[in-house]
């Protein structure tokens, strides 16, 4: 193979190596863009469920303080926590339950406690165990300063909101009023629904997670948060940027601690459906066409120049080394571009002179 054929296929190498190169480039740089787009999307879920987190907060204390300070209401609960001789001086609890359930609206909980913070009566199942509301700190600080007191809580699996309002009459404490309502999968639903990711909300230590479908979370992803270092540790004190290995890719995701009393609860956002792989291919292809229009002009450009250049003067040099042997009757053929083929006119000139001074 002579030296004009090795050059081009050197230059064809050369451009073909680099078109590659420029397309791991792109890819490698729109796998990066895709990262970082998931992740600031991830990055507003805190935002998002801290504004509904307060929305459903301040509902639900307009709910208990509509309720409070309703003087029928307090008027019937206060009869009906004094001790009645025929239920054998029992407090009436099963009126004040009935009048619970019926005014029971917008609460997963709601309860009646008597002056000392003794439960009186309950509508609804949630936080079931009236031993430990007995020594909830919010109905005691209630009681102590006749002030409603309303937080967010990690307890017993769930993660909900309490407002716990004092019944006054005339100034004097009838009893507490103890409303709660849980940040469940209707919660988890219009997080993910305003983020465009899906959301699990975990209670620490992480023995469940709570999560829509409509989030798109599997099981096998569930299984992965539960089993995430950083999730099941006991304090996450601020959001953190981690890799959820699922079976699969390694998934983006976000972990940010929740303000909640009590236990420790964390809000887990991700997007179920990234592929980095397609979603950077996806993004890529356009500039992948263009790389690989330039590679195909270039190699265009390249053979073209060994036709009309490289070509005819490699076939010059052959020629001219018949010619150093003494061989004058030489014609080179008129070929290729305007230098090669003047150089072989002149060349063919020298020879036929040469030839005739030989004679």
């Amino acid at each position: 193979m002579n030296r004009a054929r090795l050059n081009l296929f050197g230059s064809l190498a050369l451009t073909w190596l680099f078109a590659v190169l420029a397309a791991v480039g792109v890819y490698a740089y729109m796998a990066h863009l895709d990262l970082r787009h998931v992740r600031e999307t991830l990055m507003v879920a805190p935002r998002v469920e801290a504004a509904l987190a307060a929305q459903e907060l301040h509902e639900l204390r307009l709910r208990a303080d509509h309720l409070a300070m309703d003087p029928a209401f307090v008027d019937y609960v206060a009869q009906s926590l004094v001790p009645n001789p025929s239920l054998g001086n029992a407090i009436d609890s099963t009126s004040i339950a009935d009048l619970l359930n019926a005014r029971r609206k917008g609460y997963d909980l709601a309860m009646v406690l008597d002056p000392d913070g003794k439960p009186a009566a309950r509508s609804g199942t949630l936080l079931d165990d009236d031993t430990q509301l007995r020594a909830d700190p919010a109905i005691a600080q209630v009681i102590k300063t006749l002030q409603p007191v309303q937080e967010v809580r990690a307890e017993q699996g769930h993660i909900i909101l309490v407002v716990a309002e004092p019944l006054l009459r005339g100034g004097a404490l009838q009893g507490v009023l103890f409303t709660a309502r849980e940040l469940g999968s209707a919660f988890a639903k219009a997080i993910a629904g305003t983020v465009g990711a899906g959301i699990a909300l975990v209670t620490t230590p992480a023995q469940d997670a709570t999560a829509m479908p409509e989030s798109g979370l599997s099981q096998g992803i569930l299984a992965a948060i539960r089993d995430s270092k950083v999730i099941r540790q006991s304090k996450l004190t601020r959001t953190q940027l981690i890799d959820l290995r699922v079976a699969g890719p390694t998934l983006p995701a976000l972990a940010a601690p929740l303000l909640t009393r009590g236990g420790q609860a964390t809000l887990v956002a991700l997007d179920p459906g990234f592929d980095p792989m397609s979603a950077a291919a996806g993004t890529a292809w356009p500039l992948w066409l263009g790389i690989l229009v330039l590679a195909g002009i270039a190699s265009g450009l390249a053979v073209l120049r060994w036709r009309r250049t490289d070509a005819p003067l490699e076939q010059i040099c052959t020629i001219l080394e018949r010619g150093v042997q003494g061989d004058h009757e030489l014609v080179i053929p008129s070929r290729g571009a305007a230098t090669p083929w003047r150089l072989g006119e002149l060349i063919t000139r020298l020879f036929a002179q040469m030839s005739d001074a030989g004679r």
